[in-house]
């Protein structure tokens, strides 16, 4: 992250493993966290329509339980700068 930068490829795939690592240790609440910061990540970096968010959206999505759902929330900040938030509800 801080060679790459916060949105960098590399940097939002090395993010996807690490949470695969931790959720193979059963730290599941840290591996959604970190999945919802890589999917903030790549909203902001590439939109909402690139393969790279379809991927983090679909493994965030797959550490949910059956009734929270993923709000994703978009704006342009006073700079001109895109902006995301991930959030998740219950239904």
């Amino acid at each position: 992250e801080k060679v790459l930068g916060r949105e960098h490829p590399d940097t939002l795939a090395l993010m996807g493993n690490l949470a695969a690592t931790i959720l193979m240790q059963q730290r599941h609440t840290e591996a959604k966290e970190i999945c919802r910061q890589r999917l903030e990540r790549e909203v902001k970096a590439f939109g909402w329509d690139h393969p790279n968010t379809y991927t983090a959206k679909f493994n965030f999505h797959n550490l949910l339980d059956e009734n929270e759902e993923i709000l994703v929330a978009s704006h342009v900040d006073i700079m001109g700068n895109g902006k995301a938030t991930v959030e998740v509800q219950r239904k």
